[in-house]
């Protein structure tokens, strides 16, 4: 349960940048009258989260899973401090380091992923798959509703909060992740030698798994079907919040029902569906 609860907290640290760059930031650029096209243009600086896979594996090859999360969580919270200290209408330094804060972020991802597999064993595959999801949306909740707070801090007073949150996160990982090792559920000292060369049987077996759904029937429309339907989705989601904005609702109500209603319906949604691959995991698999 420990491990559960570690990496739900990572999961939801990581969260607060995408809410940071989907909630919060766009509701507050167009209430102070930025453009739509500006506004949606912001959505770049979440490139580092696309071409994560670029960087991964020198995150796998080189020092150790908690050094990589240690670093990445220290320079989340510099970034932090930095972005509390400029105004916001400083658009150029504003974008490096909303990048530099989602580049940060990613290689956090990465590094939670790799400590993700050497603590879980087969039995807490569920709990932790429910920990990733909800953590991270989570954390995107409360990103999210940073609108209410910029309306009594000012935007110097939410990313002091942010960065506040990092720090406390830094502290944790300095008593409860050790370099080099992490002790496995069995009780057993797993280090990331043996974390990699468990990685690369799983590398194998996962190209054998690319290489048969690929191949099998229909795999393509379907992959098609969902990148058009995600396309539209993800345009609505991103549009509604600044119409309804446009339409005279306040911005700490269009945070509220887009951003804290909306997100907590997904995640109720998803912890049910890690209680149903926790206790039906092997049904599922007999039925798959």
């Amino acid at each position: 349960m420990n491990h559960i609860l570690l990496l739900f907290g990572l999961y939801f640290i990581q969260g607060l940048p995408y809410g940071v760059q989907t909630g919060f930031l766009p509701v507050y650029l167009r209430s102070k009258g930025i453009s739509l096209a500006s506004v949606g243009a912001f959505k770049l600086l979440l490139l580092p989260w696309f071409l994560k896979g670029l960087w991964a594996p020198l995150v796998d090859r080189f020092a150790s899973k908690a050094s990589w999360l240690r670093g990445s969580v220290a320079a989340m919270f510099v970034t932090c401090l930095f972005i509390s200290c400029i105004h916001p209408d400083d658009t150029a330094v504003l974008c490096a380091l909303l990048f530099l804060f989602n580049l940060f972020s990613a290689t956090q991802d990465v590094a939670v992923d790799g400590l993700a597999i050497q603590l879980l064993d087969g039995a807490e595959l569920g709990a932790g798959n429910t920990a990733q999801v909800v953590g991270y949306k989570s954390g995107a909740v409360m990103a999210s509703g940073l609108t209410a707070v910029e309306q009594t801090l000012g935007w110097t007073g939410v990313f002091a909060a942010l960065a506040a949150v990092y720090f406390a996160a830094l502290l944790v990982l300095q008593g409860r992740v050790k370099d080099g090792e992490c002790t496995s559920p069995d009780g057993q000292t797993k280090g990331d030698k043996s974390a990699r060369d468990d990685y690369k049987g799983h590398q194998s077996a996962l190209r054998n798994v690319h290489a048969e759904v690929m191949n099998t029937e229909g795999t393509v429309w379907v992959a098609v079907f969902v990148l058009i339907y995600k396309l539209g989705e993800q345009g609505a989601v991103s549009l509604f919040p600044l119409f309804l904005l446009d339409g005279g609702t306040s911005a700490v109500e269009v945070s509220f029902w887009s951003g804290v209603l909306g997100m907590g319906a997904s995640i109720v949604g998803s912890t049910w569906g890690g209680v149903l691959l926790s206790t039906y995991r092997y049904t599922l698999c007999g039925l798959a």
